[in-house]
């Protein structure tokens, strides 16, 4: 059963930019609402750009697979509404549950003063750990959705992009990314274990450096950088043959995982 409009209007505040706006990607906004209906668990609700070439699509894409979906890594869609807006214009939104510890985006480059010091889970950046289960549970949910949609076949650019800014601490719009340098090629470069330390998220460096390592397991800490570094650069490859398949991606994602925890970190 769908939700009307006007109660997505009530339940975000007027689609209120200032304080219930969680995020804006390439097919829509995300408000964070509270519906009438059920006012004890907060939603998302993602409403989508239509301006936007194939955002319609889009729309109706979501619809038809996130019914189907059963996945503890994918968010559960609440309901969905196609309507017209006060203007007359039409309006496309899906709602889906809230989850209340941020977005990935902003866990990926929070400083310091970001962090709220009364929440463990926000106690220091993410440190290898965290980003290679992160790794994990992503790679785990797009191949579930491929399976579902693609059969497995090679798609996976978008995740490897995920990879390197996880890993890298930089957004693909960094402003040294200029004159036909981005950040798979940056990435390419220097992804040799020799050379992960111009690359890799100096946060990562620090907490390495932290740990009192001896050269031997530091050698070893490099080489695992490397690795998942390369499976990015792989996965984003200009060239769509030379991507990995989202089977290939998750078996190689939980052996660095594996690889990182047999460390002893």
């Amino acid at each position: 059963m769908g939700v009307s409009y006007n109660e997505l209007l009530k339940a975000t505040d007027g689609f209120n930019d200032s304080t219930n706006l969680l995020g804006i990607g390439s097919f829509g906004s995300v408000y964070k609402g509270i519906l009438q209906k059920d006012e004890s668990k907060p939603v998302a609700v993602k409403v989508l750009h239509l301006q936007q070439r194939g955002a319609t699509k889009s729309f109706m894409a979501e619809c038809d697979v996130l019914r189907k979906v059963r996945h503890r890594n994918l968010l559960k869609i609440v309901t969905c509404c196609s309507s017209i807006d006060f203007h007359g214009n039409p309006f496309k939104a899906l709602v889906f549950e809230f989850m209340g510890n941020g977005s990935l985006d902003h866990w990926r480059h929070s400083t310091v003063s970001d962090t709220n010091n009364d929440d463990p889970l926000h106690e220091k950046n993410l440190n290898m750990e965290r980003r290679l289960n992160i790794a994990v549970d992503v790679a785990s949910a797009l191949n579930y959705l491929h399976q579902l949609i693609r059969n497995g076949k090679r798609s996976v650019y978008s995740y490897g992009i995920l990879l390197l800014e996880m890993f890298t601490g930089r957004r693909p719009t960094d402003n040294m990314f200029t004159g036909g340098l981005n950040i798979h090629n940056f990435c390419k470069m220097y992804s040799l274990p020799e050379h992960i330390e111009k690359i890799i998220d100096s946060r990562l460096l620090l907490d390495v450096e932290g740990e009192h390592h001896d050269e031997s397991t530091r050698d070893t800490i490099r080489q695992i950088m490397s690795t998942i570094i390369k499976i990015g650069v792989k996965c984003s490859s200009e060239f769509h043959s030379n991507r990995s398949s989202m089977n290939e991606v998750i078996v190689d994602v939980e052996a660095v995982k594996n690889e990182f925890h047999s460390v002893g970190m």
